[in-house]
C-alpha cells in the first residue's frame, strides 16, 4: 500500500461527479469467452489446432 506524505497530493484530489459515481456503481457484465478454451477438454479429446 502506497501512502503519500506530501500534503499537495492529498489536498489536490477531486470529488467524482455524479455520472462518474454512477458509472463506477454499474454492475459488471462479463463478456463471453471467444478464441480460448473455457474449460479443460475431457480426456481423449483432440483439439483441431493442437500442434505436435
Amino acid at each position: 500500500m502506497a501512502v503519500s506524505q506530501k500534503r499537495s497530493f492529498v489536498s489536490g484530489r477531486k470529488r467524482l461527479q455524479s455520472r462518474g459515481v454512477a458509472y463506477l456503481e454499474e454492475l459488471y457484465v462479463p463478456h463471453p469467452i471467444v478464441g480460448a478454451i473455457k474449460e479443460n477438454p475431457k480426456p481423449g479429446v483432440v483439439l483441431l489446432d493442437e500442434k505436435k
